[in-house]
């Protein structure tokens, strides 16, 4: 599956991405997120390959995954 991939560090550039895992089974919102409006939301697990050549992303940059919807 193709997704878009954005980082604050390089707010004009949008990196192509493919989701490589999707956890079977969801889990409550890590701490480091959690507000008291979303502490009953669930998340799941995913991992996505992304295409950066040019190394703009680093290990523990937050980043915005757009998945488009099915048959668009």
């Amino acid at each position: 599956m193709s997704v878009n991939i954005m980082v604050d560090a390089a707010p004009e550039k949008v990196f192509p991405g493919t989701v490589g895992f999707i956890s079977p089974s969801a889990e409550f919102t890590p701490k480091t997120v959690e507000t008291k409006e979303v502490r009953a939301d669930l998340v799941y697990r995913i991992r996505v390959q992304a295409d950066d050549p040019e190394n703009v992303m680093r290990q523990g940059m937050p980043v915005t995954v757009v998945i488009p919807e099915a048959g668009m």
